[in-house]
């Protein structure tokens, strides 16, 4: 099974038969489910992010419901009349 250039996330999924591979692209995280039996690779899910900082990730043992961080920017714009 060739190795993952630099795995962000790895755990244990579906009852313990397959391992959730993450493998952050700079613009996304790429998930891919590993059968531990077969070896077979499966893409799971792409999740877009702005920088590596945001790639973070968390599912449960079956994944039926996963989470991660979706970043929000807000910024004040303050109006100014009659400066001099």
């Amino acid at each position: 099974m060739a190795a993952f250039a630099n795995p962000k996330s790895t755990r244990f999924a579906k009852g313990g038969k397959s391992l959730l591979v993450g493998e952050p692209t700079g613009h996304e995280l790429v998930l891919t489910l590993i059968d531990l039996s077969s070896g077979r690779r499966e893409p799971w899910k792409r999740i877009p992010t702005e920088s590596r900082a945001d790639q973070l990730f968390e599912a449960t043992p079956d994944l039926k419901y996963y989470a991660y961080p979706f970043p929000r920017y807000s910024s004040v714009l303050y109006i100014v009349e009659n400066l001099r």
